[in-house]
């Protein structure tokens, strides 16, 4: 599952900004899991922190005194844990068309 969340995200050059998603979509609505939907048809997405997890076990995997510097740095958590953020997943949570994967 991991594989499935992260390559979307560290995939190479993409239209937009190489994440697959467009220029102006802010990362805090998650991230769009292309290609994977629900039984439902509903398009799933990653939430940001999901993302952070999944980068930091990936770099870890790779090289671990890596992982383990990238997780002293925590100004990326605290960011992701503001009231507008969490706004903003509730937002995303909220359409039927989305589905919220790893909600926190």
């Amino acid at each position: 599952m991991l594989g499935k969340r992260a390559c979307p995200v560290l995939r190479g050059p993409q239209p937009g900004n190489g994440l697959g998603l467009p220029d102006c979509e802010p990362v805090v609505f998650g991230f769009p899991l292309v290609g994977q939907k629900t039984p439902g048809q509903a398009l799933k997405r990653a939430t940001p922190q999901q993302i952070l997890d999944d980068i930091r076990a990936i770099t870890a995997m790779m090289d671990e005194p890596m992982g383990r510097w990238l997780g002293t740095w925590t100004h990326i958590d605290t960011l992701l844990a503001e009231p507008l953020a969490a706004d903003a997943l509730s937002f995303i949570a909220a359409q039927s068309r989305i589905s919220l994967e790893g909600r926190r």
